[in-house]
Parts: structure tokens; sequence; C-alpha cells
């Protein structure tokens, strides 16, 4: 289930995500296979507004194999994209679906030199098939998704969806709406957006 406050007055921008939770107990080796992730952080601060795209190859052990992040931050090289790698990063699930997972920092990295860092609070869906997190560190807001990948599904028909974007600049937006993929490569998007619009000059 997805949604945005699309229909709200004033500055008020968001993203709601949300996923059936386990029928069954959950542990760590209910994480297995490769999953996709997508994360955007804010820190507290548009100054260090980051977003970053990485794969996942659970252990099923509480371990992630090393992890190779690329995205970009406001505060790192002007913006411009980067490619990091992470090791000893880890995971735990509780039985009922929920868990933590920890990022760590790379020796002489700063939590604002990072694209991922960090800890989470991780939930995942029935099937073990998507994974949401929320950053549990002070001052640190972001929004993580993970879908896992290798399905063998084709990329077409009608699909629900929803974003939100922040600009160091103070431009943020956020939408819901619908698109149809024809499996041609052609895709139609429709969508409800809520804009913070700039001050006239």
């Amino acid at each position: 289930m997805i949604g945005s406050s699309t229909e709200t007055s004033g500055s008020t921008f968001d993203l709601f995500v949300a996923v059936q939770a386990p029928f069954t107990p959950a542990s760590n080796a209910s994480l297995s296979g490769k999953y996709l992730w997508g994360r955007s952080i804010a820190q507290g601060l548009g100054a260090t507004v980051r977003d970053s795209f990485f794969s996942l190859q659970p252990t099923g052990l509480g371990g992630f194999s090393d992890i190779s992040v690329a995205g970009h931050a406001a505060n790192v090289s002007n913006g411009a994209q980067q490619s990091q790698t992470m090791t000893g990063a880890r995971y735990n699930l509780q039985t009922d679906g929920s868990g933590t997972a920890l990022f760590p920092l790379a020796i002489g990295s700063g939590s604002t030199q990072q694209l991922l860092a960090g800890n989470e609070s991780i939930f995942i869906s029935s099937g073990g098939r998507i994974i949401l997190g929320t950053s549990s560190d002070a001052g640190t807001h972001d929004l993580l998704i993970g879908v896992k990948a290798g399905d063998g599904l084709a990329w077409w028909d009608k699909f629900w969806s929803a974003g939100l974007r922040f600009e160091t600049g103070g431009q943020a937006s956020s939408y819901s709406g619908s698109l149809f993929a024809d499996a041609a490569g052609n895709v139609t998007f429709s969508r409800r957006v809520h804009q913070l619009e700039p001050a006239e000059q």
C-alpha cells in the first residue's frame, strides 16, 4: 500500500508505504536471495540530503555480503554521483517480522560523508519479498525500501505509484498516481502532485 498527502495545503510533503506482515514466525533465515534497495536520507538538514541505490545479499544468518552503494549527497563533491563499498553490515529479525539492521561507518568516514550508514528499524512482508526500513538514529530521517530480485516478472500492466522529492534549495514535492507499462518500453504516467512553488523574484 502506498500513498502521499497530495490534497493538503501548506508545506506538508510525505510518502506512505505499508506491507502485509508475515503470517508465520519470521527469523534471520527469512531473508534469502538478492534484494534491490533504494534509500533517501535527509539527516534533518537540507545541506546533507542524500539518496542511494544498492543491492543486498543477506546470508540468512544475520549478516550481509559486501555492499556496493551508488548515489549522491548534497555535501559531498558538490552532489556529484558517488560509489562506495560497505563491509560488516548485519541484521536481526524478530518472529513478528520486525527487526534491526546496522550499516557501519567505514574507517575514517563520518556519517555525513557516507551514502549509507547507521541503525535501521526494518520490517519484512509476508513471504519476505519486500523489506521496509527507517532510521532509528537521532536527527536522521529516511525511508528504505527493498524488493526481492529475480522474480522473473515482466514490468508491464497497471501499477500504483507515489513519490517524494526534496532539494537543497528548499524545493519539495510529493505525488501519488498510477502508471501503465505496455511491455514495449512505453509508460503512461498519471499523478496528482503537491509542490512547493519557488518564491517570485
